[in-house]
This record gives structure tokens, sequence and C-alpha cells, in this order.
């Protein structure tokens, strides 16, 4: 997982097993049969949502 801190947003990225479309999701990137490269614009608290800490979980899970 990567997390980028900007001025005005938080981009993270993030591996999961599947292609994922939901916002705050902008980028899903095929990198291996098993993972998909997600990258999630986060521009407010209320962007932290229940979906976007599962994928978090659930690309912990993966990764390690």
């Amino acid at each position: 997982m990567t997390i980028k801190p900007r001025k005005k947003y938080l981009d993270i990225s993030f591996f999961l097993p599947e292609k994922t479309e939901a916002f705050p999701i902008f980028v899903s990137l095929q990198t291996s049969k098993n993972r998909v490269r997600h990258a999630a614009r986060l521009e407010n608290a209320a962007d932290v949502t229940k979906p976007v800490i599962q994928w978090i979980k659930q690309s912990y899970d993966l990764t390690r």
C-alpha cells in the first residue's frame, strides 16, 4: 500500500484480488493473475467509508 499526502487530498494505492471501480477509486490496473492495483483519492474524512476500510484490510491480507 502506498500513501501520498498532498496539499488538498490523500492518494492511496493498494492491491485487491478483483477489479473495483467504485468511488473514490480512479485507477484500476491488472498487475498479475490475482492482483489488481487500485488508486483512490480521499479529499475529506467523509471519503473514508466502510468499503474503503474493507479494501485496505483486504489488501493487507492479500499482500502479507
